[in-house]
């Protein structure tokens, strides 16, 4: 029996080995509910938001790598072009120790340098609040067996758009919690999805969306999926070994 972290992955793997589709199984990792619902979002949001010199109003698009070009922050940065040319307000946080002086230097180029802040790498509770203090995640992987980051991203309450090369898409429900991008080099079209969740009023049930399915994922439900598969395992080996046709 085997495990995929996603239908993504999954079906790589078949297409790699030729098992029985019926013995490879699907469960997406967790996320820990407890480092977010027990924090003071207002607090940490007005807090980080000070820190890095961000309006307490302004839409906060988030986007978190270690590996800015595979991930596709040029993708996202282009993008992001289309809507300071139609003058929409933002800031983008990109977090990640990765080349951050040949990003600033496309940030410059497509001139929104002065909407850009590059945190360098950050550790998991400062990440966490930034979490927190964002408005939504951006992330278009050219490819990523699941992605954490997204599933983080939810649970801290923000609508996510990724890329169709991203195994946690299984999590994504077009148009209600978020959005999946097929094409990543067509920046108009995402710049309109992130036109539409920089709106207050779309964005909110969006961002409700999305918590509830991170709810829905988290690592005791992890832990009791897995439980099902040794049970399963288990149960066949007895039985094969009663001479029980399973």
């Amino acid at each position: 029996m085997f495990i995929a972290v996603s239908n993504l992955t999954r079906d790589i793997f078949l297409q790699e080995y030729n098992i029985d589709p019926q013995r490879v199984t699907v469960i997406h990792p967790g996320v820990d509910l407890h480092n977010y619902v027990h924090q003071d979002k207002a607090s940490i949001r007005q807090n980080i938001r000070r820190e890095l010199g961000i309006n307490i109003n302004e839409p906060v698009i988030l986007f978190a790598s270690m590996n800015f070009e595979i991930k596709g922050l040029d993708d996202v940065l282009l993008s992001l072009s289309k809507l300071k040319a139609q003058n929409r307000q933002f800031k983008i946080i990109v977090s990640g120790k990765v080349n951050i002086k040949k990003y600033k230097q496309l940030a410059k180029e497509v001139g929104i340098i002065s909407d850009v802040i590059f945190t360098g790498q950050v550790n998991k509770e400062k990440m966490t609040r930034i979490y927190l203090a964002g408005d939504l995640y951006v992330m278009l992987s050219k490819f990523d067996t699941f992605g954490m980051v997204v599933l983080e991203a939810m649970v801290a309450g923000l609508p996510v758009i990724i890329s169709s090369n991203v195994g946690a898409k299984d999590l994504v429900q077009e148009g209600t919690n978020g959005f999946i991008v097929g094409n990543t080099s067509d920046s108009d079209y995402i710049a309109a999805r992130i036109s539409q969740l920089l709106d207050e009023n779309i964005r909110r049930p969006f961002a409700h969306a999305a918590y509830q399915t991170a709810t829905q994922n988290t690592w005791d439900t992890v832990a009791k999926k897995y439980i099902e598969i040794y049970n399963e395992a288990l149960n066949e080996r007895i039985n094969k070994k009663a001479g029980v046709p399973y």
